[in-house]
């Protein structure tokens, strides 16, 4: 059975509290709930535009160039990022994380 949300918030909180150390570790999907678009999700820039080339940073060194131009040809990844960050507001797991920052906890 599972345990209800309640008992999982304070199981967690009693487990910070008791810690010496506390980091938190997020992936995109703590910033999805303000607009800023997922890499992997349905509607992922990276579903919609194709992952990254993993051999990028060795095309970069074989020709600088030709690499700048190929990635100021695909800004529209980039583009549509960076609209997403100018116009996001920060949710509540971000207030709580800098709530937890303010208190020395994390």
């Amino acid at each position: 059975m599972q345990p209800s949300l309640e008992a999982a918030i304070e199981q967690a909180a009693q487990v910070i509290s008791a810690a010496h150390h506390v980091v938190a570790l997020v992936g995109a999907g703590l910033s999805a709930e303000s607009g800023v678009p997922t890499f992997r999700g349905p509607d992922g820039l990276w579903i919609k535009h194709g992952e990254p080339d993993l051999r990028d940073y060795e095309r970069f060194r074989q020709d600088p160039a030709k690499w700048w131009q190929q990635r100021l040809e695909r800004t529209n990844t980039l583009g549509e990022l960076v609209e997403a960050l100018n116009n996001a507001i920060p949710n509540e797991g971000h207030f709580a994380l800098k709530d937890l920052e303010d208190d020395g906890v994390l």
